[in-house]
């Protein structure tokens, strides 16, 4: 049976945290160089409806790795032979 106890990137979680942190960072900063020109055209609410949006999309994409994480960890395991 193969030891689910530990995620895919366990010994890497610091650098993909920081990876996701920069992106985000980076995202946002220049988020804000066009912000003022939908503020100005559409408004604050249409505006903010936009990129709630987004945000609510791009965290719904994480659902299925978290409902079929341990199938994929499976499959993980026996491709990679960590059957212990």
């Amino acid at each position: 049976m193969p030891r689910l106890t530990n995620f895919c990137i366990g010994e890497i979680a610091v650098e993909a945290f920081t990876c996701l942190l920069v992106f985000k960072n980076m995202f946002s900063f220049v988020l804000t160089f066009y912000a003022y020109k939908w503020f100005a055209h559409g408004g604050i609410k249409h505006t903010m409806i936009i990129i709630g949006s987004i945000q609510v999309g791009i965290c719904c994409l994480s659902l299925p790795m978290c409902m079929y994480r341990r199938p994929l960890l499976t499959i993980r395991c026996i491709v990679l032979g960590c059957i212990g």
